[in-house]
This record gives C-alpha cells, structure tokens and sequence, in this order.
C-alpha cells in the first residue's frame, strides 16, 4: 500500500509539474503573440518609436543591426502615404526559458498616392526574452 501511494505522489506531482510548464509556455507564447501584435500596429500607425521598441538592443541577423532595420523601416514610412500590416497563421515555438521562434504570414499593403500594392509573404522571426519582456531579435 505504502508503495502505490508513492508511485500515485509521484504520478500526480509529474503531471502538476507538466501543467505548470505547459501554462507557462501559454503565457510566453501569449506575451509573443502581443509583441508580433504590436509590431503591427506599429508599422500600420507609422509609429517608429514603438516599432524599435519591440527589437532587442543586440539585435543581429544576416550583418544588420537595430539601429539598421528601424533606419529600414524609416524609409519604408518615407516612401509610402499609408501601411497596412496584418500577421495571420502563426506558430510560435520556445526554445528554451530565453529564445523563441515564430513562423506567420503577414499581409502588407501600402498606398503611395492613390495606388496600392500589396503582398503576402511568410517570415521566420527569432525572439529574446529581455528583463523588460519578449524582443525581436532576428528575421526582419
């Protein structure tokens, strides 16, 4: 009897412990979730303040830095009367307690006069998680 009760502590602590990691992992691929929301509303208001604000400080992919894709996006604001941003089909996959994937679609629209043109395209996004939360740190 004694034995049962140990092995049935044993099983209930492993599943405890598997719904503590999988609530977790939620939360983290909520607060994801916000951050690539965000970046969208960002771009969509022409809003580079809150655009940087989303990419890490370290940021470095393919040799581009921070300080390179928000100049990228200032110009992108420059060239364009309006953008519209929409990320759709998402799929966020944690690596470890500090680095994330996302795979998503986005749809990206921007008007120059009265003309629009508009893309689909797919993306793979690395995030970090900071002290201050989830940044984009590869993949724009």
């Amino acid at each position: 009897m004694r034995r049962s009760r140990g092995v049935l502590l044993y099983g209930l602590v492993a599943i405890c412990c598997g719904l503590f990691i999988s609530a977790c992992g939620a939360s983290d691929q909520s607060a994801i979730g916000k951050v690539l929301d965000a970046r969208d509303r960002a771009i969509s208001s022409h809003d580079v303040a809150a655009y940087s604000s989303l990419i890490a400080t370290d940021y470095r992919d393919d040799g581009r830095t921070k300080v390179d894709i928000v100049a990228q996006m200032i110009n992108l604001f420059d060239h364009f009367d309006e953008v519209k941003m929409h990320s759709f089909d998402r799929n966020i996959q944690l690596n470890g307690d500090r680095h994330a994937e996302c795979r998503q679609s986005y749809r990206l629209a921007v008007r120059s006069g009265k003309h629009w043109e508009k893309m689909v395209q797919r993306e793979q996004l690395s995030l970090v998680r900071t002290p201050v939360g989830w940044k984009i740190s590869g993949g724009l």
